[in-house]
């Protein structure tokens, strides 16, 4: 699964957390990021806020 969130940034430019949960079916996000980040991906955090 991290091989394939890296996939989806790469391809993408970006994941959110819906993103990884409609397309890829990945619940834990911020687990594979982390991992990733740890291996030595340069990955940034950006926060969004919006109203519903």
């Amino acid at each position: 699964m991290k091989e394939r969130v890296l996939k989806y940034i790469l391809d993408f430019g970006s994941v959110s957390t819906w993103d990884a949960i409609k397309d890829l079916g990945c619940t834990r996000l911020s687990a594979y990021i982390y991992m990733l980040k740890k291996e030595g991906y340069d990955i940034k955090k950006e926060t969004i806020k919006f109203t519903n």
